[in-house]
């Protein structure tokens, strides 16, 4: 409806506003800039939560970074010190293994390292058996002919076949001596 006044304005049944005079032009400015201000807050309330928590996951976040780079420098230094082992030191742990456990061998010749020994010598030729002279005496019962020699530079329980060109060191210091050269030869 068409109203010929303009401070009276004409609006539907029940509408709230047709009782109130139209607002002035500052008023509605005034009543704008509120209404933004309100939203603004509204908004900046409404964000400041879910912020937070975002900055609080993020120095958690970066904590537990700087935590797992510690970690990982602290592994990677104990790698260091167990790798870091020198292969000497495994030879020689090896060698002194090995020692131990020849020293646990009785200091007289056994019959069966005579036998052993006289085993793998060739046949044809007499063998000569080289002893200690404190084993020479000891000796007895050989399988095959054998020609028995009292040789001190013989380690105590050991012996040595000669046969020909062929010698064969049934002693345990050349034994061990080889073995540790073999163990210094394979490790790189």
């Amino acid at each position: 409806m068409f109203s010929p006044n303009p401070a009276v304005r004409v609006v539907a049944p029940g509408s709230v506003s047709a009782l109130a005079p139209p607002a002035p032009a500052s008023a509605v400015s005034a009543e704008s800039d509120a209404y933004r201000a309100g939203v603004a807050a509204g908004a900046e309330e409404t964000l400041a939560g879910p912020a937070a928590e975002l900055v609080q996951a993020r120095e958690s976040l970066e904590r537990a970074t700087a935590a797992l780079v510690v970690a990982i420098s602290e592994l990677s230094r104990a790698r260091e010190r167990a790798t870091s082992i020198e292969t000497g030191d495994v030879v020689a742990l090896a060698f002194e293994l090995v020692s131990a456990l020849a020293g646990h061998v009785p200091d007289t010749v056994s019959p069966e390292l005579v036998r052993s020994a006289l085993a793998l010598a060739p046949e044809g030729d007499v063998a000569t058996l080289r002893l200690h002279p404190d084993d020479y005496e000891t000796v007895d019962g050989l399988p095959v002919e054998a020609k028995l020699v009292a040789d001190p530079s013989i380690e105590r329980g050991g012996c040595v076949v000669e046969v020909g060109a062929t010698r064969i060191d049934a002693q345990r210091g050349p034994a061990i001596s080889r073995l540790r050269r073999a163990l210094v030869e394979a490790t790189p």
